[in-house]
C-alpha cells in the first residue's frame, strides 16, 4: 500500500513493495499540468491569432485607453485599410459588436486588456513584455500602415 511523503509543498506517494514514486499532480493531469507562465504565453498567442484582435492590441499600445466607439471605427479603419473618417457606419456598429461579444472578452480572459461595460472604456492591461515584442513582429505581416 502506498506512503504519502510530504516535499514542502508537493506530496510523492511512495509504494515500498514495488520501490517506486509517484507524484500525484502528474497522475492527475497525465504529466500535462501547466504553470503559470506557459498558460500565460498561450493566452497571448490565442489572442495573436486574429487580425481583429490583434488590430485592437496596436490601436491600445498607441492610445493605452479607448472609448468603444473609437476603437470600433480605428479597427474598422485598419481592416478596410481605410482611414478612420471613411468607414461606414453600419460596418462599424457591427465592429463593436464584435468586440463586445467575442474579441474583448478573449482579450480578458488573457489580462491582455480591460472593458469597462458601463463606462464603455477599453484599457491596455499592464501587458507582458513578451507581447510588446511578439506585436512587433506580427506588425511586419499585417497591413502595412501598422508597421
Amino acid at each position: 500500500m502506498p506512503d504519502e511523503e510530504s516535499e514542502g509543498e508537493r506530496t510523492t506517494l511512495v509504494d515500498r513493495d514495488n520501490e517506486t514514486q509517484t507524484n500525484p499532480e502528474l497522475v492527475s493531469d497525465g504529466g500535462r499540468q501547466k504553470d503559470r507562465e506557459q498558460r500565460k504565453l498561450e493566452g497571448v498567442l490565442r489572442a495573436l491569432l486574429d487580425e481583429r484582435r490583434r488590430y485592437i492590441l496596436y490601436f491600445l499600445q498607441e492610445h493605452e485607453v479607448s472609448e468603444l466607439d473609437e476603437l470600433a471605427t480605428h479597427v474598422t479603419a485598419m481592416e478596410q485599410e481605410t482611414d478612420p473618417d471613411a468607414v461606414r457606419s453600419e460596418r462599424v456598429k457591427r465592429v463593436r459588436i464584435s468586440l463586445v461579444h467575442a474579441d474583448l472578452p478573449r482579450l480578458e480572459d488573457s489580462r491582455l486588456v480591460e472593458f469597462d461595460r458601463r463606462s464603455k472604456a477599453v484599457r491596455y492591461s499592464r501587458p507582458p513584455e513578451l507581447l510588446a515584442r511578439m506585436l512587433r513582429l506580427c506588425a511586419n505581416f499585417d497591413a502595412p500602415e501598422i508597421r
